[in-house]
């Protein structure tokens, strides 16, 4: 006859293994957890740094291209406005203004011409700056992903 043994107190060794298995891969889980988000924390330290090189670089040349076209266009237009201060002169004198009054008048008029041009450029110049933004949007668009991602793993484990 057989005899029973009792096995009550006692687990039965698959229940062993897998629990220390089980036990073992959560561990194993939250490790690489830890480990992908510490490597995701590095990513996007990287991109945020080529993101904000890229925007500084894009604002750079444009700020070059600006002070460039403006050096220029500044030289140029020195030439154009002597040759317009003479021709307004010598007009005001032909239309019968005293002379001595045409060669103040046609300067100041000159001057107020381009004066006005000079602020709509410049305004034009700074409404263009502000609507380029020096946020890294990537970045932050990706670190709102990686932290949904990181709460679902930790849901999951």
């Amino acid at each position: 006859m057989e005899t029973y043994k009792s096995t009550r107190g006692i687990r039965p060794e698959t229940d062993e293994r897998s629990e220390a298995q089980v036990g073992h891969s959560i561990a194993d889980l939250l490790r690489e957890l830890r480990e992908e988000t510490v490597t995701l924390a590095r990513q996007e330290v990287a991109l945020a740094k080529t993101e904000m090189k890229e925007k500084a670089g894009k604002l750079g040349r444009n700020v070059a291209y600006l002070a460039v076209g403006g050096l220029i266009a500044y030289a140029g237009l020195i030439f154009l406005l002597f040759a317009g201060m003479r021709g307004l002169t010598f007009g005001l004198v032909a239309g019968g203004m005293n002379p001595e009054t045409a060669l103040w008048l046609s300067p100041l008029i000159i001057g107020l011409v381009v004066l006005l041009i000079g602020v709509a450029l410049a305004m034009k110049a700074k409404n263009a700056m502000a609507r380029e933004s020096l946020v890294p949007e990537k970045t932050i668009q990706s670190l709102k992903e990686e932290t949904s991602w990181t709460r679902a793993k930790l849901k999951e484990a």
